[in-house]
């Protein structure tokens, strides 16, 4: 009896450990056409096919592969270990997501990784108009008080 308690003990310690260091994973995600380069995918937003995306381990390459015709990729069977997916960017396309660094990392934590997307936009996207600053919008009130006094003089 006591050797078969002292065997259900060493299992319970030994065999959660193998489990959980053999545990697999897979990360997924769409490289797509950004159109109005938002850096967020929309329904509008199509896939690019054909893209290169790299899965780098501790550094290392360890695979690549070519989206679909809808843009999707997949890494599978991915082991215990931090990794990095950066993708292949095109001549003449701009990344929009992920934002700086511009590439995903990620530790095998047994849960399946999805929606690590890419966004490109083909060109330069265009940039948003400046915020006015508080002295332009005081110098406009300014100028607006000057003028409507000016008008109450010449009425």
């Amino acid at each position: 009896m006591r050797i078969l308690s002292l065997m259900i003990v060493v299992f319970a310690l030994v065999c959660p450990r193998v489990f959980a260091d053999s545990t697999t994973i897979s990360v997924s995600g769409v490289v797509y056409d950004d159109l109005n380069a938002s850096g967020t995918i929309e329904p509008s937003d199509p896939g690019l096919a054909s893209w290169e995306v790299e899965l780098f381990q501790s550094g290392t390459l360890v695979a690549d592969t070519l989206t679909a015709p809808d843009g999707s990729y997949s890494f599978g069977n991915l082991g215990a270990g931090s990794y990095t997916i950066d993708e292949v960017l095109q001549s003449g396309w701009t990344q929009t997501e992920p934002v700086s660094p511009g590439f995903y990392s990620f530790t095998n934590n047994g849960v399946n990784i999805n929606a690590e997307d890419f966004g490109n936009f083909y060109g330069t996207p265009p940039t948003s108009a400046p915020e006015p600053s508080a002295a332009l919008l005081f110098l406009s009130g300014a100028l607006l008080t000057g003028l409507c006094a000016l008008a109450k003089r010449l009425v």
